[in-house]
């Protein structure tokens, strides 16, 4: 366990082209879009042990060792378009993810995805708590896959389809032209 010590400050990662990001360990990531460029910010022995590295088109951003710090860990992604958003362990994510024509968001162990934008087709799978909130994500069309206490909120302007379970609150900003989402074990799926 590292526990961190100095003052944050800011180093800006060398990455290799990415079109998804995955990240967990509690780490809050930033979205924006643009020319790609990736800066981590933390106090300096926890920057030394937080990894930003790219495979197959994916950025994972996690750390070799626990840690705890009162000045966070914040990661800036900036990156023209994503396509995929995957986050667990109490990470989170906020921020525009561009015009990709599809978008897929996993969250699990409480994390929280904050996201704008506009898909034509968005998958989201989420579940243990996690906090989709994607009202100001503007999608054509949608599946979900939800369960375990997620809270969420979706704009969907075609057509939704999928399942929720287990408490699941999920609200919709506006009407979709098509719903067909079965809900079983308390969830709620609201609607205007």
């Amino acid at each position: 366990m590292v526990v961190g010590s100095g003052d944050a400050g800011s180093e800006t990662r060398s990455v290799a082209a990415f079109t998804e990001v995955s990240a967990g360990a509690g780490i809050q990531v930033r979205l924006a879009t643009g020319p790609r460029e990736v800066v981590v910010t933390a106090q300096p022995n926890i920057r030394a042990i937080t990894r930003t590295e790219v495979s197959a088109s994916r950025l994972t951003v996690d750390t070799t060792s626990g840690y705890v710090s009162t000045q966070g860990l914040v990661v800036a992604v900036t990156v023209p378009a994503l396509t995929s958003v995957e986050l667990s362990g109490g990470a989170s994510a906020s921020g525009r993810v561009g015009t990709p024509e599809a978008l897929t968001v996993h969250l699990t162990g409480g994390a929280r995805a904050t996201l704008s934008g506009t898909t034509d087709t968005l998958t989201l799978a989420a579940s243990g708590g996690s906090l989709p909130d994607l009202g100001d994500l503007h999608a054509t069309n949608a599946a979900v896959d939800l369960s375990g206490g997620v809270v969420g909120s979706l704009t969907v302007s075609g057509t939704l389809t999928g399942t929720a379970s287990g408490g699941v609150v999920l609200t919709l900003t506006r009407r979709p032209t098509n719903t067909r989402v079965e809900t079983s074990g308390g969830a709620v799926l609201r609607q205007p």
